[in-house]
């Protein structure tokens, strides 16, 4: 009896999301969409990190831009799979 409690529970049902979803305002454009949706290239990311202040950190426990940006060609093929 509680085993099928939690697979009741947990269990995926068929919901329609569509009435919710009619009701959310369109803020970005397909072509937006498009190019947010694709693959990261490696080019786009090393423009991005260049373009960062040198001293902005990534997070409490990151390293500083400037690592990346003085390390880039040691850590480029790693930083761009962690980020892909």
């Amino acid at each position: 009896m509680v085993a099928d409690y939690f697979v009741n529970l947990f269990q995926g049902q068929a919901t329609n999301y569509e009435p919710i979803i009619s009701c959310v305002q369109e803020c970005i454009s397909e072509e937006k969409n498009l190019n947010l949706i694709d693959p990261l290239l490696e080019e786009e990311l090393k423009e991005a990190l260049f373009a960062m202040d040198m001293d902005k950190f990534l997070g409490a426990y990151g390293l500083n831009s400037m690592f990346y940006q003085r390390f880039w060609n040691l850590c480029a093929k790693d930083v761009f799979l962690a980020c892909s």
